[in-house]
């Protein structure tokens, strides 16, 4: 029996020294990767290279670009302390330099007015007057890129529509009387593009879930007069989580579909975790997102590298389930309060 006693302590002394070894070990060299919004900014500014506060003075991030101002719209959608000032006339500068040399933001890419115009209203300007154009005049990014825009807006398969939808939202905004697309237009169009199946595609009878997604942020806002509709689209993005056959915790491909896939239900009221039509053998979408977390920052697949994009998006939607939960209100583009 002392024989027995004394085994035991030898091996529960070995067991403490390997678990403190251990725990030694992990913490040697670096701090600990910390969980949510705030983890995942730090994260991300050692990912870029600079700090926490000068994200948008990174080296690699430019005002007007595609990841430079998402990344600005979901700062300042998470309260960041950040030079949004600094980002904003570096914006302007881009604008009025576009417009001098093309005579326009983008000839092609009306989502570039769109995007444009959602950060400078998330960043408390004004997009109905940013910038100047070659005679020196203010420029409307609102008009410029929707009544007025002078390229084929289908370019971009059903990207301009849903995104001029969200613009006019975000901004409580109008189209003028007499103007073409007209509001109602757009959500004629955006309609008329849903598929059997309840989805939405760039192009018509490619539905995917990104698309899916972010159409029904579009008609979040008219949420009782389209609810079959939007009922149809949940019911489809509710297939693409549970139907898939994949060893993947989350059955999606990307984690941008999965942020996306939050954004849309916290844009209608829906907490994504109570909603058992997106739990998937008992993972939330929460939880399906964080499975593409890697030194606390995003990747766009499973098994990927730490991507920018990927980690912009997974913050916003990390900020709309926030909001759901404290506010009651989950719509993330909307600057009209």
């Amino acid at each position: 029996m002392r024989e027995r006693r004394g085994m035991r302590k030898k091996w529960c002394y070995l067991l403490l020294t390997a678990i403190l070894l251990i725990g030694g070990l992990a913490g040697c060299g670096s701090e600990p990767v910390q969980p949510g919004y705030e983890g995942t900014v730090k994260a991300l500014a050692k990912l870029l290279d600079t700090s926490a506060g000068k994200l948008l003075q990174a080296k690699s991030l430019s005002a007007g670009e595609s990841v430079g101002d998402w990344l600005a719209i979901a700062l300042s959608a998470g309260g960041s302390q950040e030079n949004y000032e600094a980002y904003l006339e570096e914006l302007s500068a881009y604008v009025t330099d576009c417009y001098a040399r093309q005579g326009c933001l983008d000839p092609v890419k009306a989502t570039d007015y769109h995007r444009v115009a959602l950060t400078v209203m998330a960043l408390g300007g004004d997009p109905r007057n940013f910038g100047t154009d070659a005679q020196g005049n203010p420029v409307d990014l609102v008009a410029d890129g929707i009544w007025n825009f002078q390229g084929d807006r289908q370019v971009q398969g059903l990207n301009g529509t849903i995104y001029s939808l969200i613009t006019l939202d975000a901004g409580g905004l109008e189209v003028p009387d007499g103007e073409e697309p007209s509001r109602e237009m757009l959500l004629l169009e955006l309609l008329e593009a849903q598929e059997a199946n309840g989805g939405f595609g760039l192009t018509r009878g490619n539905p995917t879930a990104d698309m899916t997604a972010m159409a029904v942020q579009a008609l979040a806002p008219e949420k009782e007069q389209y609810a079959a509709e939007i009922d149809r689209a949940l019911d489809y993005l509710s297939g693409e989580i549970q139907g898939k056959d994949t060893d993947t915790v989350s059955g999606m491909e990307s984690s941008e579909s999965v942020s996306q896939i939050i954004l849309a239900l916290c844009s209608l009221g829906i907490d994504p975790a109570e909603d058992a039509r997106f739990v998937r053998n008992g993972t939330t979408l929460e939880d399906m997102l964080d499975s593409f977390r890697t030194e606390g920052c995003y990747r766009h697949t499973t098994g990927g590298e730490a991507d920018v994009m990927a980690t912009e998006q997974a913050l916003l939607a990390m900020v709309a389930v926030e909001r759901l939960r404290s506010d009651g209100d989950g719509r993330l583009f909307c600057y009209t309060g």
